[in-house]
């Protein structure tokens, strides 16, 4: 849990101990439901944002991109095997 509330709150765990010294589990659970709920709705918000189509033509540009690399790799190990 403290792993998560570093990374969504881009803090170093060292500090996020301290800050809690003296608090309770309950207390560091509902800061870090605030610090989800806060990540969570941003997130969505920007989900939101992306219509279909731009999610596709995102999409079919890493295919092709992927697809040439795919094919180069593919190259390389038939002819390493001696197909080609």
């Amino acid at each position: 849990m403290l792993t998560i509330y570093s990374l969504l709150a881009d803090r170093k765990i060292a500090d996020i101990e301290a800050e809690f010294v003296g608090k309770g589990y309950g207390d560091f659970k509902a800061e870090l439901a605030k610090i989800v709920k806060i990540f969570l709705t941003e997130f969505q918000k920007r989900y939101y944002k992306i219509s279909d189509n731009a999610a596709i033509k995102i999409l079919g540009k890493g295919g092709r991109k992927l697809q040439k690399q795919a094919l180069t790799k593919i190259h390389e190990v038939k002819n390493k095997i001696g197909i080609i």
